[in-house]
């Protein structure tokens, strides 16, 4: 009994020790071999294709994933890819950038500045040493080094004496961050 139990390990042990074997696809369906895009599998000629290993329906291209995106399966003529972001056709791509993470966005409703995207009529303000910085409306707001302070206020930087912030001058002023009233 022994050996027999000997036997059906050294089996086991040589099984897993092989070489794995192309997929086997039952009859009608073909292989999709795994790639740098997806894990692969079976589909049926004619209803899918297979782009590097993703399965995708038939009619859609394949993305693969990229710097701006994971990829996937997009319809052409109502979506794109660029650089693996998909985006419903008539937006624009956006990659990520030192002040956002990117995205889709309409142009003429939006723009993209370095990753950060922003309503038509605004502007990006960088992350800054004051600051995370956002999207401000000129002529309402200004941007000091990414601190956003409303019309007609000061930014203060952070400093030895405090954290900073947005003042009016003639009613405060800023002492080395800490802002002081008058």
């Amino acid at each position: 009994m022994r050996f027999i139990g000997w036997m059906v390990a050294a089996a086991i042990v040589a099984f897993l020790a092989a070489p794995a074997q192309a997929a086997t696809c039952p009859s009608g369906l073909t292989a999709c071999k795994a790639g740098a895009w997806g894990a692969g599998g079976c589909y049926r000629l004619g209803y899918a294709n297979c782009s590097n290993g993703l399965i995708c329906e038939a009619g859609m291209n394949a993305c693969g994933p990229a710097a701006w995106g994971r990829g996937g399966c997009y319809r052409p003529g109502y979506a794109n890819c660029t650089n693996g972001l998909i985006c419903s056709s008539g937006m624009n791509a956006c990659g990520p950038g030192a002040w956002g993470g990117g995205g889709c966005y309409r142009p003429g409703y939006a723009n993209c500045t370095n990753g950060m995207i922003c309503e038509a009529g605004m502007n990006a303000c960088g992350r800054g040493a004051w600051g995370g910085g956002g999207c401000y409306r000129p002529g309402y707001a200004s941007c000091t080094n990414g601190m956003i302070c409303s019309s007609g206020m000061t930014a203060c930087g952070p400093g030895r004496k405090g954290g900073g912030g947005c003042y009016r001058p003639g009613y405060a002023r800023c002492d080395n961050g800490a802002i002081v009233t008058h």
